[in-house]
């Protein structure tokens, strides 16, 4: 479900653990200071749940967990108490029938009025919001609206984002798809969004990725990591417009 680098435990506190069917579970980061070669008990699962994301925290941070059917509950971290290794967590989000959590996030304060929340629907429309029109509510609620769905269409991502970043896209037919944040419109909570990707039919999308914009240099230096990691001049191939010369009959053949 997720893999998570620790290498200073000055640097979190706590684990925070969400599961796909709304619970939500908080523990010192230290009860798994120690893990067997078998492993630990990270969290009790319901049956029918399973773990969906993982984070660390200091524990000041606001929560968003995100559902499919279009709606993101917003609440203080310190309503969720601290627990032991084997406990299930407790309610984060109330769901209606065949709703699920599809992302959980976390936000410090300082972050809350420039902060942006990218809405990605399985078929390609999205937008982005404000992250401050989002109210905080209390724990075990259902949230507010955060997209306005057509009956064949669901959230298929949900993400934070703190400025300008690349997002990749990767569809279920396995096409990857890329762009900048800033060319997603920026909407209020109850829009539908606009096309933001465009999708062959019957593909959806299911990640999203969030990078660092990439200036000249950097770009440059990619390139010329790739061409040799496959032994190939990539600036030289990539000014290459291609041999047009007829090929001879004699060549062809062989």
């Amino acid at each position: 479900t997720s893999m998570l680098s620790v290498p200073d435990y000055d640097q979190a506190k706590y684990l925070l653990m969400t599961t796909r069917r709304g619970k939500i579970k908080r523990t010192l980061l230290e009860e798994y200071s120690s893990v067997r070669s078998n492993g630990l008990i990270a969290i009790g699962l319901d049956a029918g749940d399973e773990l969906g994301w993982v984070t660390t925290t200091m524990g000041d941070e606001d929560v968003l967990l995100t559902t499919r059917m279009g709606k993101t509950l917003r609440f203080i971290q310190s309503h969720v108490r601290p627990m032991g290794r084997p406990a299930s967590g407790v309610r984060g989000i109330a769901l209606r029938f065949g709703d699920e959590v599809i992302s959980m996030d976390v936000v410090t304060p300082e972050h809350m009025d420039t902060a942006q929340f990218i809405t990605i629907g399985k078929n390609g429309k999205g937008k982005r919001t404000p992250l401050r029109l989002y109210p905080r509510k209390g724990r075990k609620t259902y949230g507010v609206n955060t997209m306005i769905l057509t009956d064949d269409d669901n959230v298929a991502l949900a993400r934070v984002i703190y400025h300008d970043m690349v997002l990749t896209f990767i569809t279920s037919n396995g096409i990857i798809l890329r762009t900048e944040a800033s060319q997603i419109r920026v909407c209020g909570r109850a829009a539908q969004g606009v096309k933001v990707l465009e999708l062959d039919e019957n593909d959806t999308v299911v990640a999203m990725a969030a990078d660092e914009p990439e200036d000249d240099s950097e770009k440059q230096k990619r390139i010329l990591d790739i061409g040799d990691m496959i032994g190939v001049d990539m600036l030289e191939l990539a000014d290459d417009d291609g041999d047009d010369a007829p090929v001879d009959d004699a060549e062809s053949a062989e």
